[in-house]
């Protein structure tokens, strides 16, 4: 049999069973590649610095800046180069060295770790060369060990955690009812919303911006919550699932429930239906509810901000007479040491399942946050070691803040003169804030 050289066959590649897979997406492709040539190039000539939520962005932009400014003005670097680890070195240093804090004396180390992470975060866009080696990193992090042990840096926490569980909220929840019956309310709706806005909060041991409207972020509308009615036809036997998208009460009186316009009604309507569920009318409608100016009225369309649950919390804590500043992230402490010491768990134990009720990864608690959020062991109200209450200092508060200057005529006093009713209200902001500060000063 003749030799036959393999070289001098030719074989054509078969056809993929596929080939015209994604072929409407290639015509127009094909169609619009002269137009589309200048757009991408344009998008990616200009595209800026972005993250999903402005804080976020602001942060690392801030550091960028600051960083840039050091590199040109005290280095004398054009900054056109890739940074290197020394001088994110020599920028630790002159940052601790030229800032004044505005609570303690010292920055905190948190502080410099957040802002060199935002910082990185910055140049990895800008500079496509930028890279820290293992040696850098290493004399990077020397070098806040030694400001630390300096004095220059230090590890105490610029506010005092607090840990609102069940018990302060029950208390916070009943004083926010009490004054707006004993001293009115412009609108029940926003002062049953506003109630509602904190309890969910702790309920879901969620984040601030779980919630709320967090920028980019999804917020809880009635389409994530499922209220099911289990073992029962009473207001307490309806149970709740709720879907918690951005994971990293008034309903009736809104009318968003189908068919119903009290309580009994909407008990009545769900026995009725075979899965026991209640029907929402609007289920992209937010749960929480932005506010209008002066809390006259609910905003029913759009979501509460985290500074309108922040501040909720903050005015609850001190018309229930807490003698230390609330903020949202204490709801979430609360909740997790209280779910530490539910019945058959190990009293006050940061076990998995208060890292679970967290949204914590096996990664996150076998690093010791979720111990962070449990903290001591006990968790009673009457707790020695715990945020404090008192009562009279509460009926102190609530007549001092009741106390209000003749708003008409302040107000047109400022417009007389031509000043901004912005200078106004922050005016009015910072008289508020030395009141509640001084008013914890006396009591504790």
């Amino acid at each position: 049999m003749e030799d036959i050289d393999s070289s001098d066959v030719e074989y054509e590649r078969p056809q993929h069973r596929f080939a015209n897979a994604g072929r409407s997406s290639i015509r127009e492709i094909e169609k619009h590649a002269a137009e589309d040539r200048l757009l991408s190039k344009k998008i990616v000539k200009e595209l800026p610095f972005t993250k999903a939520r402005p804080g976020t962005e602001y942060m690392c932009m801030s550091w960028y800046n600051q960083f840039e400014a050091f590199r040109k003005s005290t280095l004398g670097i054009d900054t056109t180069d890739t940074p290197t680890g020394e001088h994110i070195e020599r920028f630790i240093v002159t940052k601790v060295k030229r800032t004044t804090p505005r609570v303690l004396s010292a920055l905190t180390l948190n502080t410099i770790d957040n802002g060199i992470s935002a910082l990185i975060s910055a140049l990895e866009f800008y500079f496509k060369k930028l890279y820290l080696t293992k040696h850098e990193k290493t004399r990077i992090a020397a070098v806040k060990q030694k400001l630390l042990q300096d004095g220059k840096l230090t590890m105490e926490p610029t506010r005092e955690t607090q840990w609102v569980g069940v018990f302060l909220l029950h208390k916070i929840g009943h004083a926010m009812i009490n004054d707006a019956i004993q001293n009115g309310t412009l609108c029940w709706d926003v002062t049953l919303s506003r109630v509602t806005s904190i309890v969910l909060m702790a309920a879901l041991s969620a984040r601030c911006g779980t919630t709320a409207d967090d920028d980019l972020l999804p917020y809880i509308t009635y389409g994530d919550v499922t209220l099911k009615l289990v073992g029962g036809e009473r207001i307490e036997d309806l149970q709740a699932q709720v879907v918690m998208r951005s994971v990293k009460g008034e309903t009736l009186r809104s009318g968003n429930v189908v068919g119903a316009n009290s309580v009994e009604e909407m008990l009545a309507l769900t026995q009725k239906r075979r899965n026991k569920t209640v029907e929402w009318v609007d289920q992209e409608r937010p749960i929480i509810c932005a506010v209008k100016e002066r809390g006259v009225a609910l905003v029913h369309n759009k979501a509460a901000n985290r500074t309108q649950l922040t501040k909720t919390l903050a005015k609850g804590g001190i018309l229930a007479g807490i003698l230390a500043p609330l903020a949202s992230h204490d709801l979430r402490y609360g909740a997790a040491r209280d779910t530490a010491n539910l019945p058959n768990m190990i009293n006050g134990i940061p076990t998995e399942t208060v890292a679970l009720s967290l949204g914590h990864s096996m990664l996150t608690y076998e690093r010791g946050v979720t111990s962070k959020y449990t903290l001591r062991v006990e968790a009673y109200y009457e707790d020695p070691f715990g945020t404090q209450v008192d009562e009279a200092a509460a009926a102190v508060m609530k007549t001092r803040e009741r106390k209000r200057k003749l708003e008409g005529r302040v107000t047109l006093l400022y417009q007389e003169q031509g000043m901004d009713k912005r200078l106004r209200a922050r005016s009015a902001y910072t008289e508020k804030k030395n009141i509640e500060r001084g008013w914890f000063r006396e009591s504790n």
